[in-house]
C-alpha cells in the first residue's frame, strides 16, 4: 500500500521509502558519521525514522545522536557523535585525536577527549573526557571538533602509563602527525606536563641534529647498553668520493648501522639510492646493517643480537684491509 509523504503531498512507494532509507545509511556509514536526531527527521520523515530505530536499522550512539548500526560502536563514529551531541564544546584528544589524524596510529579502547569546566559530558563507559582551560586553537578533522595535532600529542603523552609514553611519542613522530618541533612548542605553553624530563630529553636529540625518531630510538632504546657507547653517532664515511652519512658506526668493526624507518625508505628509487650506497660502502670495507623503525619497536632484543653477532664477527677478522 503506498504511503503518502505530508511534507511533498506527492504519494511514495514502499520501494522508494526503503530507497531514500538504504541511501541514508549509506551515505553514514561509508563516511564513518554519526547524526543528529532532527537531521534524520529531516531526510527520512518522522515514521519512517522511527521505523528505522525500532528495526535497528538505526541505533543510538548517544542522547539525540544515531548511527548506522553496522558503524554505530565504531570510534570513529563515536568521535563524531560527541562532536554532534556537544556542539563542539567537546573537543576529541589524546589518541583518539591522533588516530583521526592518521588511521596507521593505534586506535584507543575508549574516545579520549577534553571540554571547558562547567560543561556536561554524556555519562558513557567508552567515553573518557579530561577538564581543562579551552585551547587556544582548535581544529577540525573528518567532521571532528578535535585538539591540534601537537597539543593532541601532549594531550595522549599525559594520559599514557608512564611505560607507554616514549613508544607513544615515537610512533607519533615516525607517522609523520606533528614535528618534535611542534610537540616542543606545545608542550612549552604547558605548566605542567607529567614525565616533561623524558619528554625533553627525546626532542632534545632532534633539536642536536638527529634526523629520524628510528635513529632516536635506536640510540635511547635500543644500542643503549656499555657495549654500544663505542658507537659513533652521524659520522660522515666518504666512499668513491661521496659523503655518505651513518646513523651509528662501529669504526673498529667496520659496521655501519642505518635505522631509517621503511616510511622514507620505500619506493623503487629509494630502494636503489639504498643499494648504491650499500654497495659504495661495501666498496670501503663497510657492511651496512639496516634496521626498520617496527623491528626497534616491536623486537629490540633481536636488533641488538645480529648488530653484536655482526660486530663481534667482524672483529674476530684479521686487521688486514681495515682503514
Amino acid at each position: 500500500m503506498p504511503l503518502r509523504r505530508r511534507r511533498m503531498g506527492a504519494v511514495t512507494t514502499r520501494a522508494e521509502i526503503e530507497a531514500r532509507l538504504a541511501r541514508v545509511t549509506g551515505e553514514l556509514t561509508s563516511a564513518r558519521r554519526a547524526s543528529l536526531r532532527a537531521t534524520l527527521v529531516v531526510a527520512l520523515g518522522e515514521h519512517l525514522f522511527e521505523r528505522a530505530v525500532e528495526a535497528r536499522a538505526l541505533v543510538r550512539v548517544l542522547p539525540g545522536v544515531y548511527a548506522p548500526r553496522a558503524v554505530a560502536n565504531s570510534h570513529a563514529v563515536r568521535c563524531h557523535a560527541v562532536t554532534l551531541v556537544a556542539g563542539g564544546r567537546i573537543l576529541i584528544a589524546g589518541r583518539s585525536a591522533l588516530h583521526v589524524y592518521d588511521h596507521a596510529f593505534p586506535m584507543p579502547e575508549r574516545v579520549e577527549a577534553v571540554m571547558p569546566h562547567g560543561t556536561h559530558a554524556p555519562t558513557v563507559p567508552w567515553l573518557w573526557v579530561r577538564r581543562r582551560t579551552p585551547p587556544r586553537n582548535t581544529t577540525s578533522a573528518y567532521g571532528c571538533e578535535a585538539l591540534t595535532r601537537e597539543d593532541a600529542v601532549i594531550d595522549a603523552w599525559s594520559r599514557a602509563a608512564p611505560s607507554a609514553r616514549k613508544g607513544l611519542l615515537y610512533e607519533v613522530l615516525w607517522l609523520g602527525i606533528a614535528t618534535p618541533r611542534q610537540v616542543a612548542d606545545a608542550a612549552a605553553r604547558i605548566a605542567r606536563v607529567p614525565g616533561r624530563r623524558a619528554l625533553d630529553a627525546i626532542l632534545a636529540e632532534f633539536q642536536d641534529g638527529a634526523h629520524s625518531p628510528g635513529e632516536v630510538m635506536a640510540r635511547r632504546e635500543v644500542f643503549n647498553r656499555p657495549r654500544d657507547r663505542v658507537l659513533e653517532r652521524q659520522v660522515v664515511v666518504v666512499a668513491q668520493g661521496r659523503r655518505r652519512p651513518v646513523d651509528l658506526l662501529h669504526r673498529d668493526a667496520r659496521v655501519a648501522i642505518e635505522v631509517d624507518s621503511e616510511r622514507h625508505h620505500t619506493g623503487t628509487l629509494a630502494v636503489a639510492r639504498d643499494d648504491e650506497r650499500s654497495a659504495e660502502l661495501a666498496a670501503e670495507g663497510y657492511l651496512t646493517l639496516r634496521f626498520l623503525f617496527r623491528d626497534l619497536r616491536d623486537r629490540p632484543d633481536w636488533c641488538r643480537r645480529q648488530a653484536d653477532r655482526t660486530i663481534d664477527g667482524r672483529l674476530r677478522q684479521p686487521v688486514r684491509g681495515r682503514r
